[in-house]
């Protein structure tokens, strides 16, 4: 099982479109939010109805990144997961050899490594870029 974890604060504008694609990449997601004020934790617990989500609460507002990924990872772990993908909110993650990353991890032989590496792309907005919510699509 692939398990993405993410931490995430007042994401709004963004969390559906991103957790919608990764719950497509990924058999199952722990998603904590630190204190949303914006409708993020709505959002995701609407979504979680639907979807392989587990919602979180993180009531600690300090940016403990290193700490609580490494939570969120162990949860994924204790729930099963072989591969934990951490990804963030403004981030889409895929694979151009297969149609989610759930499968290509799957076929990845084990060579007593416990990281695979993936390619990184920044995408910087501009003012050409379409007039398009879905930041996914833009």
């Amino acid at each position: 099982m692939v398990t993405g974890i993410a931490m995430c604060l007042d994401e709004a504008d963004i969390i559906e479109h991103t957790t919608r694609h990764m719950a497509g990449q990924v058999d199952a997601l722990i998603i904590a939010d630190n204190g949303s004020t914006d409708g993020t934790l709505e959002i995701l617990y609407e979504l979680a109805r639907d979807l392989p989500i587990t919602v979180l609460h993180d009531a600690e507002r300090g940016y403990y990144q290193s700490a609580k990924m490494s939570r969120l990872a162990a949860l994924a772990a204790d729930d099963g997961a072989s591969w934990i993908t951490p990804f963030d909110a403004d981030e889409v993650w895929y694979s151009p050899f297969s149609p989610r990353i759930a499968d290509l991890l799957a076929d990845v032989k084990w060579t007593g490594a416990s990281i695979a590496t993936a390619q990184l792309f920044d995408h910087v907005p501009t003012g050409i870029d379409p007039d398009e919510p879905n930041p996914i699509t833009r």
